[in-house]
């Protein structure tokens, strides 16, 4: 059930159980999406080439037959692009390849023998994590609160609108 998504905050947990599914849903599916944003800002601050830069996303979506949520970010995950790349060779690190950027590659060779080198890791999406993971937990309860807030707001016009018809 999607009011397991945040737990410990004891206001904010009765807050859920009190309101509808639908509702709830809505209000965590913004708050963990804000949260989202949040971690992948923070990765994308601890890489320095634009390209891996521009190939770090997030992605937040439903499963299949009611199986719950999943909650991705990191390198090559987002939007997917239909569109042809170039026509030259190599793409440089882009979502094709950022995997080399962040866990880095052993000594390659090609068939000839000719050695293509290795690429180190880069420890960019722990280290943004762990640095980012009090602030991205702040985001997603505030922005949890606001959303209950704008949803209870929305529940009280309804049943003012009801009552005056009536």
């Amino acid at each position: 059930m999607t009011r397991t998504f945040i737990t410990g905050d004891k206001a904010l947990d009765k807050a859920l159980n009190d309101i509808g599914t639908k509702v709830a849903a809505r209000v965590m599916t913004r708050s963990i999406r804000a949260g989202l944003g949040v971690l992948r800002e923070a990765i994308k601050d601890e890489v320095t080439p634009r390209s891996v830069k521009r190939a770090i996303g997030s992605r937040f979506k439903k499963k299949k037959r009611n199986q719950g949520y999943r909650a991705v970010v990191g390198g090559a995950v987002g939007k997917r692009n239909k569109g042809k790349g170039g026509t030259r060779g190599g793409v440089g690190i882009a979502k094709q390849n950022v995997h080399w950027y962040l866990m880095g590659t052993s000594g390659r060779q090609t068939a000839s023998g000719a050695g293509r080198g290795s690429m180190p890791k880069n420890r960019a999406v722990a280290v943004a994590f762990q640095k980012s993971s009090a602030t991205t937990m702040r985001r997603v309860t505030t922005k949890a609160r606001e959303e209950l807030l704008k949803e209870v707001k929305k529940i009280a016009t309804r049943r003012n609108k009801l009552t005056r018809s009536n």
